[in-house]
This record gives C-alpha cells, sequence and structure tokens, in this order.
C-alpha cells in the first residue's frame, strides 16, 4: 500500500474509531481493499472484521452496501456507526412501508456512506433501480460462510449475489466485493470464492 493510502487509512481509523493503530491482520485486508482488489478475509469472532471494510467504506466515495444475514447484528452495526456521526441505514422486513420508502429516497439522494441489508433485499426491483443510479464502490458479504452449502447457515440467497451486482455495475466501474467470515474450511473459502464470483 502507498504510504499515503497507509498514513489515510490509519487516520481514519483514529478519527472514527479511536484506536491509533490496526490490529494484526487488519491492516492486509484494508489494503487490499483499497487497492481495489475483491478480496476474502477469514478473521476470528472479536477480531475486528468490521473495521475491516468500514475505514476503506469511509475513504470510497459513495455508499456501500453490506450483506448481513442477521436483523441484530444489522441493526447493532448501524447503531454503531450513527453514534460515531457516520450516516448509515438497514433495509429489512420489521420496517413500516412508510420507514422503508423514507430510506429507499434517502439512499436515492446519496445520504448514506452504509446501506445494510439481508440477502433476500436484492431480489427488490426498486432497490436494484436505485443502486443503478448511486455510486457503490464496496459492496461487503458478511458473515460469508452463509453462501456456502458446505456450511450449516446456508442461505440461497446469498448465491444471487454476482447477479445483483452485475445488475448494478456501471460500465467501467468496478464494483470491489469484500467477504468476511469468522471460520472457513478450505472446501467452504473455495465455494465462497467461486460463488461470489
Amino acid at each position: 500500500m502507498s504510504v499515503s493510502l497507509a498514513k489515510q487509512a490509519t487516520a481514519c481509523l483514529q478519527k472514527y474509531f479511536s484506536f491509533s493503530q490496526f490490529r494484526p491482520g487488519q491492516e492486509v485486508i484494508v489494503t487490499s481493499i483499497l487497492q481495489g482488489q475483491d478480496t476474502l478475509a477469514v478473521l476470528p469472532t472479536g477480531g475486528g472484521k468490521s473495521i475491516c471494510f468500514q475505514v476503506p467504506a469511509l475513504l470510497l466515495p459513495g455508499t456501500t452496501i453490506v450483506i448481513s444475514p442477521l436483523i441484530s447484528l444489522m441493526t447493532d452495526q448501524v447503531e454503531h456507526l450513527l453514534a460515531k456521526n457516520i450516516s448509515a441505514t438497514f433495509l429489512n422486513s420489521q420496517l413500516s412501508r412508510e420507514e422503508r420508502k423514507s430510506r429507499l429516497l434517502q439512499l436515492e439522494q446519496g445520504k448514506y456512506r452504509f446501506l445494510y441489508l439481508a440477502p433476500e433485499s436484492l431480489a427488490n426491483t426498486q432497490l436494484i433501480q436505485i443502486c443503478q443510479k448511486i455510486k457503490i464502490p464496496l459492496f461487503v458479504v458478511d458473515e460469508a460462510h452463509c453462501a456456502s452449502i458446505w456450511g450449516q447457515q446456508f442461505r440461497p440467497s446469498y448465491q444471487k449475489i454476482p447477479e445483483f451486482i452485475q445488475k448494478i455495475q456501471k460500465n467501467g466501474q468496478k464494483i470491489i466485493r469484500a467477504a468476511f467470515t469468522a471460520t472457513a474450511t478450505p472446501q467452504v473459502k473455495a465455494e465462497i470464492i467461486q460463488i461470489l464470483a
């Protein structure tokens, strides 16, 4: 990573997350994403996975989409970001129609740095149309083992992710893909890489 990129990443870490430096393993992941490389990161629970995509997302222009399988995880992460004055929201089945409409409108206006979604949301036509209009530099798949049929928590909708990215990716503009999981056998890792393309 160029010195300036490394400095920017560390400055962002200090400014928003109050850590003086990255933990072992984090910087190499952040570097990979900021260099525009699709990245699969296997980090133990409590290893600071979210910082590995939140720091690059804050340095890249536009709205980063984060796929998360659990409503409680989504809510926690969004609250955590909002507490740091970072614009973030989520869309899930528990929102009222009015609230959903309001969030989609703000998404279209480019008001959010982070949008958290359940993988099942990716089939929503309105969401696809909005995502085609706005700048999305980074697409994050959290709990990526859910994409693997070899994992216990298989979610078929994870397999629709590449199709969604193809629909929203503008010509000549790459959306970086980053996938995170706490545990993955070599077989599961290989399958995540294949499924998420």
